[in-house]
């Protein structure tokens, strides 16, 4: 199962490598894929990277691959933390694991629907949970994104470099 994930996780960033365009514009579109990915917003994060791509330049498709870090799989722990890390910085009294668990009880099959249910879901449970997981999220999504960024341009600008010599040797 590990060697499955680390399989994908390769293909992520082959194809993130490969995208056609500038290394600053993609490193971009990893950052903010990766702060999106860690808010609690699954079924609309890639179009709250689109949007926020009108106002800043970058790569939509690499920071919509990012985002698919946060998915069905993924979500509980990933919203467990971002509650965790808001409710410490903001001094909330957190609610147990069993309660929590609850946002992620569906009654649904569609994703949209689910997606509904979860929001709702986060309503009943108040805003003492959805302001630290918004908070929480984004804390953990700088924490992870802004060191991507610096990565990413290095590894993009060699990947682009090296392609560029592979082409000048075969012409």
């Amino acid at each position: 199962m590990f060697r499955y994930f680390k399989e994908k996780l390769q293909k992520y960033i082959l194809l993130i490598l490969q995208l056609k365009d500038s290394p600053e514009s993609i490193a971009r579109g990893v950052a903010i894929g990766m702060v999106v990915a860690m808010t609690p917003t699954v079924g609309i994060q890639m179009m709250i990277v689109l949007f926020i791509s009108l106002f800043i330049r970058l790569n939509r498709i690499a920071g919509c691959i990012v985002v698919y870090i946060s998915n069905p799989f993924t979500m509980i722990p990933i919203y467990w933390l971002d509650y965790w890390i808001g409710a410490k910085v903001m001094g909330y009294e957190m609610i147990t694991r069993q309660e929590f668990s609850k946002l992620f009880e569906f009654q649904t099959s569609t994703f949209y629907e689910q997606f509904l249910e979860f929001s709702r879901n986060c309503l009943a449970l108040g805003m003492e949970v959805v302001i630290p997981m918004f908070v929480g999220g984004l804390i953990l999504g700088l924490i992870l994104g802004i060191p991507l960024y610096p990565i990413t341009l290095k590894a993009v600008r060699n990947y682009q470099e090296k392609a560029k010599k592979e082409q000048k040797q075969e012409e």
